[in-house]
């Protein structure tokens, strides 16, 4: 934890206070002293980029971002937006005019305080159905960045599920989804989302953002004859090349027929898309599957994290990284939380990297500021050598 004078970045503590004015400064702590909380519980932001940077690429955000009425400054709208994200870790709370009122101990209380639960999504096959169509499948985007350079090369999209009573992650709603028969109307709902926001992202021109995104397909859709189809009319609309979006297998049903996934994979790669071979896990049998030509493969986090203290873990990736260099594909590392295991992922040899150490999941605007803040060393993972464990 870090002192509130300290600037963000360098840890993570619950309230955030962006602001140069003194006076707020010190109505802050002394809220945070009236609710019990040391002193090391409040984070001090001179700038809306350094608050954003603490908001996206921390394992433990801030809970609460307080911010003035008028406060500007670069990266202050992104900042807005991804404090205001139902699915984000960070609320916000917005000083209008009378500071210490605003800043009184029951006012912070309450604007920490956790959403309500959300109603379980219903197993309705047509509300489903009407919901997807009405657009309640939102996208968030997670970095993945190489870890030669610390380049960032493109980003996972999620799907969430947002409705007026409903908000669900995709552990939640994907199965129910798919159980109704629905998987390649969630595949194609997510799959325009993705391409219309990422085409703005890549016309911003920001430095690292002209790369590509990847959207989960179940193998079902994959292996259909029509799935090139449809994924490049998604892009012709969106004005985006084929080659910028990626495909990832997920790991929700088995493969029966090796031969129907080979052809479905070649079809895909003709059609300009890499597909990758998404949540590797130790001892997983479908580890076999890398003699087919996908594009690339996923470790697990929870391979990823296993590596700090497993050598079969270590093994097993230095395996997968072996077979993968020999194939041409590349390998990311999901579950990077801190610069000891990007280390231990670049020690394998892995060649990228996804996790909270490299970005939180976030909405497509916030991704050029997230890219900008990136090639910062004391954000950048590739930049700084690993602390001692």
């Amino acid at each position: 934890m870090i002192n509130s004078g300290d600037r963000a970045g360098d840890s993570q503590a619950p309230i955030m206070v962006l602001t140069q004015d003194q006076g707020v400064l010190r109505a802050a702590r002394s809220a945070v002293s009236a609710l019990g909380q040391p002193a090391s519980a409040l984070q001090h932001a001179f700038s809306p980029q350094e608050a954003l940077n603490a908001v996206l690429a921390a394992d433990e955000p801030p809970r609460l971002l307080i911010l003035e009425d008028g406060a500007s400054g670069d990266g202050i709208d992104e900042l807005r937006v991804a404090t205001s994200d139902a699915f984000g870790a960070t609320r916000s709370m917005v000083l209008h005019r009378d500071h210490a009122a605003a800043l009184s101990p029951r006012a912070i209380r309450a604007a920490m305080r956790p959403l309500p639960p959300a109603t379980p999504l219903t197993e309705d096959t047509e509300a489903i159905r009407l919901g997807l169509l009405q657009g309640q499948v939102s996208v968030r985007y997670q970095p993945i960045v190489r870890i030669r350079d610390g380049r960032p090369a493109g980003a996972e999209a999620l799907a969430r599920w947002e409705a007026p009573t409903e908000r669900c992650s995709p552990e939640s709603f994907v199965p129910i989804v798919e159980s109704a028969g629905l998987g390649l109307d969630l595949s194609i709902a997510v799959a325009r989302r993705a391409a219309r926001e990422f085409a703005v992202v890549r016309r911003s021109r920001r430095r690292g953002t002209n790369c590509r995104v990847s959207v989960n397909l179940p193998l079902a859709v994959l292996l259909q004859d029509d799935t090139a189809a449809w994924l490049g009319r998604i892009l012709a609309e969106a004005g985006l090349p084929a080659h910028a979006l990626a495909l990832e297998l997920t790991e929700t049903t088995p493969v029966e027929d090796r031969s129907l996934l080979r052809r479905a994979l070649l079809r895909l790669r003709r059609a300009g898309h890499e597909v990758l071979l998404d949540d590797l896990c130790l001892d997983d049998p479908r580890e076999s599957l890398l003699e087919l030509p996908f594009g690339g493969v996923k470790l697990d986090r929870s391979v990823t994290a296993a590596m700090r203290h497993s050598h079969r873990a270590r093994n097993m990736v230095r395996r997968v990284v072996r077979r993968a260099d020999s194939a041409g594909m590349r390998v990311v590392a999901e579950g990077i939380s801190d610069p000891c295991l990007w280390h231990a992922a670049a020690a394998a040899g892995v060649s990228h990297a996804q996790g909270y150490a490299v970005g939180r999941p976030m909405p497509a605007e916030v991704l050029p500021v997230w890219s900008r803040s990136w090639t910062q060393p004391r954000f950048n993972p590739a930049r700084r050598t690993p602390a001692p464990e």
